[in-house]
């Protein structure tokens, strides 16, 4: 078991990046304390196992770091959802993923025989490879999205450039006259 300890800080932070899969959104979903509840009851049924298995053992920081985290978790896959929802099951995956991988270590070191710890860890390098595939899919994802936020700025900069003279025509007009705000607005 002492060797848990250090294998739960090293998955913790290689935790799964924040996918930018949306411009910022003044609208994004409020949180909601019992759909947060109903959606780790339902997207992420491991969490409950972990946190029952580990809450009152000497790896109680790791339960309330993930308690911690997991809010941010619900409000991503809200926020992924109204954009892509099969990238958003894939985020939830990709948690699940992890939090199995943390349950199989607490049972490699709980594992009395070494037939059952070559299992366990057969059963572990598996699900690490398996989440290691879908955290690549999620990060070439996240890299298509950047890269067409990237070409949108880069065309309203090329038509900004071409209406630079009616643009400061406008703003000026604006400045002067409080004309309404429209495309042409600095």
């Amino acid at each position: 078991m002492k060797h848990f300890k250090k294998i739960l800080i090293t998955l913790l932070i290689g935790s799964l990046p924040v996918l930018a899969l949306a411009k910022y959104d003044y609208d994004k979903p409020a949180f909601d304390d019992e759909g947060y509840e109903r959606f780790l009851n339902k997207q992420v049924p491991e969490a409950r196992e972990f946190i029952d298995r580990f809450e009152d053992t000497e790896f109680s920081g790791y339960v309330e770091e993930f308690l911690e985290e997991a809010p941010g978790m619900y409000m991503e896959y809200l926020e992924v959802k109204k954009y892509d929802a099969k990238a958003a099951d894939d985020v939830i995956k990709a948690y699940r993923l992890e939090i199995q991988t943390w349950l199989l270590t607490g049972d490699y070191y709980e594992a009395e025989s070494e037939a059952d710890k070559r299992r366990i860890k057969r059963g572990l390098r598996e699900k690490l490879e398996e989440a290691f595939e879908l955290k690549i899919e999620l990060e070439e994802l996240e890299v298509a999205y950047l890269e067409r936020e990237i070409k949108e700025v880069r065309e309203l900069i090329k038509k900004r450039k071409e209406a630079r003279e009616k643009i400061i025509d406008k703003r000026l007009n604006m400045l002067l006259s409080e004309e309404e705000d429209d495309i042409y607005a600095w």
